[in-house]
């Protein structure tokens, strides 16, 4: 079966969280943010950890959350619904905050529904067997060099000698193993639920650190500091591209002699036409290429093919006879067209670039963020002295780590989920966030659901604002 489009989410309804309180979130789809706040305690987080999970196809955590129903409806006016038969979630029940490890035993059961014009296309009941034991964590382990398993139920991390349980292994490792893989974990699971598309992004609280690559499990430290990571994400970025760039330019190069006679030779071209463009083309190739310069993209100096045909007055064009002038016209309209192919393949890394840069460097003080190939991005102080990003305070990493996670790493039409966006940042960064985010919506073109509990996030915007009672 082919896989679904990405499903855009509109509504999330909760009952009976931790057994105490139900929830509707009716998503802000024309502004694409919308802000929940409440009291601590009433599910917040858990919401957001528990629509990611279903998203992720990660149902231990689901099977663990104690709610006694949840839907969420999508634009096309489909809905998948989940419901617990177990009593967790019951009116009475006290949890705390996050659930509890030992809340889900063995009967535990929920039902998978999914209906299209309210009409039910498959139901499927979930036992805490199916994704509780060991044999989901075993298949996980396997897929991740660093783990092995010791006993029946007990797995270590090779890096630390941490002990693990097969929850533990799950919740740690579900994400780090590919779709093709978690699919093998739900085979059991009808095709259509298995290929419900729900594009969801979660940037949690503790988010200045990273797991490592398996390239870096050898290492003793497990983690790297956010900030690292991406940096040495974007250098790898920014080598892709430039890689595409010369493969590019080389083809286009390569096929230049013929494009020029071919084109020489047609009855299509009319250098009459050409000429009044060229010199508004060629100054947008200029600046472009001046701007990739200056953003750390390309180096400087660098030229396209046929560099001097750039510099080409075309005053001089009218030192020449008709031949001569229409062979000039048409050798620099196809020079211009080809660079204008090579440099647009930095055009959505650029876009990226310049926004991360803008906005980053118009809020740090005293020091700023600049682009280099070798290494991503470096800070540097008034004095141009490289400065250690781990250095940087909490809050400026804070400010980096959620720009760049925004921009580089989240797919179109995806519903983003960030708990606590305001943590480190001071109020005058927290008065900018939510005009920040707007911007980059637009951009990227995804929604987001935002936890908070700072008043300055949402500021004056309170019609993006929906409260989670306590009562």
């Amino acid at each position: 079966m082919a896989e679904q489009e990405t499903k855009r989410i509109k509504r999330l309804h909760v009952e009976s969280l931790f057994g105490l309180y139900t929830h509707t979130v009716d998503l802000k789809l024309t502004d694409r943010v919308t802000i929940i706040h409440g009291p601590n305690g009433v599910g917040k987080t858990v919401l957001l950890k528990l629509i990611s999970a279903i998203g992720s196809g990660n149902w231990a955590y689901v099977m663990r959350t104690p709610f006694s129903r949840l839907e969420i409806h999508f634009e096309d006016l489909s809905r998948l619904e989940v419901s617990r038969h177990d009593g967790l979630g019951v009116e009475g029940q006290l949890f705390d905050d996050a659930p509890q490890r030992d809340s889900a035993s063995k009967d535990n059961t929920i039902k998978v529904s999914y209906f299209v014009n309210n009409q039910s296309t498959f139901v499927k009941e979930l036992s805490a067997q199916q994704f509780l034991e060991s044999k989901q964590a075993y298949i996980i382990a396997k897929e991740i060099p660093y783990i092995r398993q010791i006993q029946d139920d007990l797995w270590i991390d090779i890096r630390d000698d941490e002990p693990l349980d097969a929850e533990e292994v799950i919740d740690r490792f579900y994400r780090r193993i590919s779709p093709s893989k978690r699919k093998t974990l739900l085979i059991d699971m009808p095709e259509e639920l298995k290929n419900l598309r729900i594009g969801i992004h979660f940037i949690e609280t503790n988010r200045l650190l990273k797991k490592k690559s398996r390239r870096s499990s050898r290492e003793n430290s497990a983690y790297t500091s956010s900030v690292s990571y991406y940096a040495e994400d974007l250098k790898e970025r920014i080598s892709r591209i430039l890689g595409q760039y010369a493969e590019r330019s080389h083809l286009l190069d390569k096929s230049f002699p013929r494009q020029l006679f071919a084109a020489y030779e047609g009855e299509n071209f009319h250098a009459s036409n050409q000429s009044p463009q060229l010199e508004q083309r060629l100054g947008a190739i200029e600046k472009k290429r001046e701007q990739l310069q200056n953003n750390g993209l390309l180096e400087e100096g660098s030229e396209t093919s046929f560099g001097p045909l750039k510099s080409f007055s075309m005053r001089d064009l009218g030192q020449l006879d008709e031949a001569q002038r229409k062979a000039m016209i048409l050798a620099m309209t196809l020079y211009t067209e080809a660079s204008e192919q090579k440099l647009a393949v930095f055009d959505d890394l650029a876009r990226k670039i310049e926004f991360f840069l803008a906005n980053i460097n118009h809020k740090f003080r005293h020091k700023r963020l600049r682009i280099k190939r070798d290494v991503g991005f470096e800070a540097v102080d008034e004095n141009e002295r490289t400065l250690s990003l781990d250095d940087l305070s909490s809050g400026e990493q804070h400010e980096i780590v959620l720009l760049y996670e925004l921009l580089f790493f989240v797919q179109p039409n995806t519903l983003v989920l960030m708990d606590e966006p305001e943590l480190s940042l001071h109020v005058s960064w927290q008065r900018d966030f939510l005009p920040d985010l707007l911007k980059i919506v637009e951009l990227s073109n995804f929604d987001a659901l935002i936890a908070t509990h700072s008043p300055f996030i949402a500021e004056d915007r309170t019609d993006l604002m929906i409260p989670l009672s306590a009562a």
